[in-house]
Formats: C-alpha cells, sequence, structure tokens
C-alpha cells in the first residue's frame, strides 16, 4: 500500500534472490497501456538511461491504489540499486 499512496511515488521494493542471481524490484506505474505479466522491455536507471533487459513478473491493480498500478520487474542482481523504471520495447 505505500509504494502505491507515496506522494511521487518515490519508494520502490527490491527483493534480492542471491541464488538465483537475480531480483525483483516493485515499483509504482501509472502509464497506459499496462504491461502484462510475462512482457519483456528495458530497466531505466533513475535519470531515464537504459540499463539492462526487465522481464515483468506481476502488475497489481486495486481501487485501493487510487489508479496506481504496482508493477513488479526482474532484472540482474547487480541492477538491483540502479534499476528503476520499466519501459515497454515498443515505446523506445
Amino acid at each position: 500500500m505505500c509504494v502505491a499512496a507515496c506522494p511521487g511515488q518515490a519508494i520502490f521494493l527490491v527483493f534480492e534472490n542471491e541464488d538465483e542471481g537475480y531480483c525483483d524490484i516493485t515499483l509504482p506505474y501509472e502509464f497506459i497501456p499496462r504491461p502484462e505479466k510475462g512482457d519483456i522491455g528495458i530497466a531505466l536507471s533513475r535519470s531515464g538511461s537504459p540499463l539492462c533487459e526487465a522481464e515483468v513478473v506481476n502488475v497489481k491493480e486495486s481501487p485501493a491504489f487510487d489508479h496506481t498500478a504496482l508493477l513488479t520487474m526482474r532484472v540482474p542482481l547487480d541492477m538491483a540499486m540502479r534499476a528503476r523504471f520499466y519501459k515497454a520495447k515498443e515505446a523506445l
């Protein structure tokens, strides 16, 4: 709930899986169309620079989130502290 409700959408969650070599990052996503589970796109840095390939592993929407979806993307573990946004490949 905190991620979706945060003013300025400044909160994100990082779930590291060192054994598997990847991490899942959950972030607020307010763009249309919404990506779908399984979509492959690009993870972007805080400044909007492309970093690496990212897979959408979940998209949650709820009236309690006030029209903000929570997108979870999977990226390589070394991008855990750099990847902060998802962009569809078609939008590049």
